[in-house]
């Protein structure tokens, strides 16, 4: 979801922003509609299943139990909104358009928004830089935080320089 909003933001009003990171997101996000009607019809068994998907194999039990508790917090309706409005995102023909500093993150294991959209991603925005880091899935900030955190430190440090 955060990566739909800083495209589009890029895409709208790049005069605003020295740069971009997209982590973990792609041109256009569709979502299963087997998680969208689970969110509606067995909540409580449907997020066990996506946060599955969101973490590397590798990840440790209790970062995944972790990620269930805090989602299970979300309202059902709240949750199905933030997965419909990915579900409409796209902006493939529009990527190529970004003209600013972009920092591209992702894990290596990510099953919800593989490496391929970012490496697309990649592809269609000149000068982008892609990082893809090993042993972490979607939430790669949470499971790879020191990498995650150098990575956007030396991004920022370069636009600084100018």
């Amino acid at each position: 979801m955060g990566g739909a909003i800083v495209q589009t933001l890029a895409l709208t009003h790049p005069e605003v922003i020295k740069g971009i990171v997209l982590v973990g997101t792609g041109a256009r996000l569709k979502v299963l509609p087997l998680i969208l009607n689970g969110i509606n019809t067995n909540f409580k068994e449907t997020i066990p299943k996506i946060v599955q998907y969101a973490y590397s194999r590798k990840a440790p039990p209790n970062l995944i139990e972790d990620g269930v508790t805090q989602m299970l917090k979300c309202r059902p309706e709240v949750l199905h909104g933030d997965f419909s409005a990915c579900d409409r995102f796209d902006v493939m023909k529009e990527i190529e358009k970004i003209d600013l500093p972009t920092l591209i993150l992702c894990g290596e294991d990510d099953a919800l928004t593989p490496v391929l959209y970012s490496q697309f991603l990649h592809s269609r925005i000149k000068g982008s830089k892609l990082e893809v880091l090993s042993n972490a899935g979607h939430m790669v900030m949470m499971e790879s935080p020191q990498a995650f955190n150098e990575k956007i430190r030396e991004f920022i440090e370069e636009i600084v320089k100018g």
